[in-house]
């Protein structure tokens, strides 16, 4: 009996993630972020709208520091952001804030990690919500990963670990426009 348990959790994940790893023509919705000043380990009093990076393509990445795929993937997005900042494109981190997640373990978990994109908390408990839809809660799936086009439109939405060929691939096509 516990294998076909076993299978049935399987598919219902690999269900879960087809329904929100899939591609998208929506609009992505605007926010307001502020900013987190990891080097003071605060939150600073910069913020920063989606809409400020119109013309620009994209990459918003919902995380927590409490999330062991989140501190898996984090490398290659800062990986990948220094190599593809020349080339014009953004990336975003969206700290998810649920979970115990403090200032001090977020801004921790950004200096551990070098991260050098703007990221900031989700303090309302909106901006994560108003880019994931299909049948999960807040607290289902992070890290997620938005790829977002040049007129604001969501190409791509990536839910768990994003490997790195694949998210080259992604920004890439992003860059093609």
């Amino acid at each position: 009996m516990y294998p076909v348990a076993g299978l049935v959790l399987v598919g219902l994940a690999a269900l879960l993630i087809a329904t929100v790893t899939r591609s998208s023509s929506g609009n992505a919705p605007d926010f307001e972020l502020a900013l987190f000043d990891p080097q003071a380990g605060t939150i600073s009093d910069r913020t920063l709208r989606l809409s400020d990076f119109k013309g620009q393509p994209v990459v918003l990445n919902f995380w927590a520091s409490w999330c062991p795929p989140c501190r898996a993937e984090t490398p290659q997005l800062v990986e990948t952001y220094e190599e593809y900042r020349v080339k014009g494109v953004q990336f975003i981190g969206v700290d998810v804030w649920t979970g115990g997640e403090s200032v001090r373990s977020a801004t921790g978990f950004l200096r551990e990690y070098n991260v050098s994109y703007p990221t900031g908390p989700d303090l309302t408990g909106e901006v994560f919500p108003s880019y994931v839809e299909g049948p999960l809660s807040f607290n289902s799936v992070v890290p997620i990963t938005v790829f977002i086009t040049r007129d604001q439109r969501i190409l791509k939405t990536w839910a768990g670990l994003i490997d790195r060929d694949s998210l080259v691939y992604l920004v890439e096509q992003l860059v093609q426009g």
